[in-house]
């Protein structure tokens, strides 16, 4: 009283006595859990540990942010129960309307296909083959050919249904595809809230959600390569096989001979460092 003190003093006041009992009652639930966790025998390595420190962390900025907000508000108003009704606001807005807003917004601006339509045109791919190869004699024969040596119609037959294998996959890839698109688009738009934020940095320390979606996505198709090019490969040494890698069913139009387990390219899973995809939403 006998004192002036500042509004930027009783304000950061305020802000450290809310942030440290804030942090100390986290801090009791997080060890908590963590106790919980190891009496399970759960092991944790030093990776794991390092990212529950860092979840621990912008959880503490995303609790901030919103008591910097609360203070704000309440600086701005007479009544507490003005305050009260303008931060339910606030909430609502930035916690609920937001966050489930994105992704309808999003599907406005892509034309996903449904099932059907994925049919359809996958089925388009191998009609286009078909038709290239109608008149080459290329679908003469039927069931799995025995006759050797393999005829110029049993060499097409075998690259159509390669080709066709390769049209399937590629009309998949492109659903995948505007499928990841139209989940970053709802993403960026949650990310006008603070919860959407926090719920992506997260995601991206502890290597889930979309990012760690594309990230086993991407070594997926480099194993696939791999794979397909090992097989490829072996079945070359084969001299009996037709060399078909296909997802058709036909018996006796592949290699025969055994192969070392070993010499199998194994996929091995590696994810991003753990800061990088948090980046841009902890700044």
């Amino acid at each position: 009283m006998s004192n002036t003190v500042s509004k930027a003093t009783v304000l950061l006041g305020k802000f450290l006595g809310s942030i440290i009992s804030i942090t100390v009652l986290s801090l009791v639930g997080i060890i908590f859990n963590l106790m919980v966790i190891t009496a399970l025998g759960v092991p944790l390595s030093g990776g794991d540990w390092a990212k529950i420190g860092l979840v621990a962390v912008i959880s503490l900025v995303y609790i901030s942010a919103f008591l910097m907000l609360g203070l704000f508000i309440s600086s701005m108003t007479r009544e507490s129960s003005t305050t009260i009704v303008a931060l339910l606001f606030v909430w609502v807005i930035f916690v609920v309307i937001i966050p489930n807003s994105g992704g309808l917004l999003a599907s406005q601006f892509y034309d996903m296909p449904t099932r059907r339509e994925i049919s359809e045109r996958i089925q388009d791919a191998k009609n286009a083959i078909y038709e290239r190869e109608k008149g080459k004699d290329t679908f003469s024969w039927r069931g799995t050919p025995k006759k050797k040596p393999v005829t110029d119609a049993v060499r097409r037959r075998v690259k159509a249904a390669n080709d066709m294998t390769t049209g399937k996959n590629r009309v998949r890839d492109d659903y995948r595809n505007k499928i990841v698109q139209q989940v970053k688009l709802a993403q960026n738009i949650t990310r006008l809230s603070p919860s959407g934020v926090y719920q992506y940095a997260s995601e991206s320390i502890v290597s889930t959600g979309l990012a760690r979606f594309e990230s086993f996505m991407g070594q997926v198709k480099m194993y696939q390569q791999m794979l397909t090019e090992f097989v490829r490969v072996e079945d070359l040494r084969d001299k009996d096989s037709f060399h078909l890698i296909t997802e058709e069913v036909w018996t006796g139009l592949f290699g025969q001979r055994s192969v070392n387990y070993n010499a199998i390219p194994k996929c091995a899973s590696r994810f991003r460092k753990l800061v990088n995809g948090a980046r841009s939403d902890v700044a």
